[in-house]
């Protein structure tokens, strides 16, 4: 039951095509942060991207290679920060 759970959280939590965490995740996360950081327990970052003209590549190319550069992109972000 607890795997079913921890399961069903994740996929609720994070983005089906990147795995990155969604916005659900980030607002649990940025209020715990906010609270370590009030209570002295260091420093906290956020790194947020915006993806241009990703419009124009599924109009042009279809959603399967809009969805790769999308995976692309969450590969790389989860290789460059925790």
């Amino acid at each position: 039951m607890r795997n079913q759970l921890s399961s069903h959280t994740i996929s609720i939590n994070h983005d089906s095509v990147t795995g990155l965490a969604n916005r659900i995740a980030y607002d649990d996360y940025l209020t715990g942060a906010y609270h370590r950081w009030e209570r002295g327990f260091g420093d906290t970052s956020l790194a947020l991207a915006e993806i241009d003209n990703l419009k124009d590549i599924n109009a042009k190319y279809g959603y399967q290679t809009g969805d790769k550069v999308l995976k692309k992109i969450g590969e790389l972000f989860k290789s460059s920060i925790r």
